[in-house]
């Protein structure tokens, strides 16, 4: 970001191959981008909605592979640098170990540890808090005026949904088993 502008750039692992100038990143500045570009195979990206959304539109065969450091902060947000609950110290231990993956095996195993974090926390994941139960000063400032229950576990419940959704999708691994002319 450059006050008042936004530079979206695309790079390959050494050098800068497109960009556009623009006010706010959102998909249509983000089409403008890619736009300018074939389809590549492979495109690795740090999740943003509007850049998701251009890349299914403008390249809907490239294969998409997340951020892992993206997909790490994302987690550290929801869940902060050091969590006090279990399920948090869980979720950063999965975030982190996400980082040191190499192998297919290695992502199989942290598969099955994201499906053990689903069988032990899903009913803690799922509790609510009903507004009625709760003293106004203590209403989350999101839920205030048009929610009369939330999940209790919102933060830990969105970091899992993260976790999950990117597994579902295949987009946590595609470097270890990347598409079909792809060359590492």
């Amino acid at each position: 970001y450059f006050v008042p502008s936004c530079l979206l750039v695309a790079c390959t692992t050494d050098h800068v191959v497109a960009w556009h100038w623009c006010k706010k990143e959102n998909s249509h500045t983000y089409t403008k981008l890619l736009e300018q570009l074939p389809a590549p195979l492979i495109v690795t990206t740090d999740g943003q909605r509007g850049a998701l959304k251009a890349i299914t539109t403008q390249w809907p065969t490239a294969t998409i592979q997340r951020c892992l450091i993206h997909i790490k902060r994302n987690i550290q947000t929801q869940i902060t640098l050091n969590p006090k609950l279990p399920a948090g110290k869980a979720l950063r231990a999965l975030s982190l170990s996400l980082l040191k993956i190499t192998t297919a095996d290695q992502a199989a195993a942290w598969l099955v540890l994201l499906q053990e974090f689903h069988t032990v926390y899903t009913p803690w994941l799922a509790e609510k808090t009903y507004k009625d139960d709760v003293e106004a000063d203590q209403i989350p400032t999101r839920f205030k005026n048009n929610k009369t229950w939330w999940y209790t576990h919102y933060r830990h419940r969105s970091a899992y949904h993260l976790l999950e959704q990117l597994a579902r999708n295949n987009q946590l691994f595609t470097f270890i088993n990347p598409p079909e002319g792809v060359h590492m």
